[in-house]
């Protein structure tokens, strides 16, 4: 994970919301929704995923909310 990515995880808010993932030309490879973005946005850089999921997570670089 990059640093980037850290900073931005430790300025998630505790409020619903969307959230883009973004690989490392800038394109949208996920849109996603959730009720508390810290957790949800979170979940995805910590424990283990399905093969689908570790794949998309190797490839997000940058998320906006």
């Amino acid at each position: 994970m990059n640093d980037l990515l850290k900073q931005k995880l430790a300025i998630l808010p505790d409020k619903p919301g969307c959230y883009l993932m973004k690989d490392r030309q800038g394109t949208i490879i996920y849109v996603g929704k959730a009720k508390v973005l810290k957790n949800r946005v979170r979940s995805y850089f910590t424990g283990s995923h399905n093969a689908k999921t570790d794949r998309l997570v190797s490839e997000i670089v940058d998320f906006e909310y």
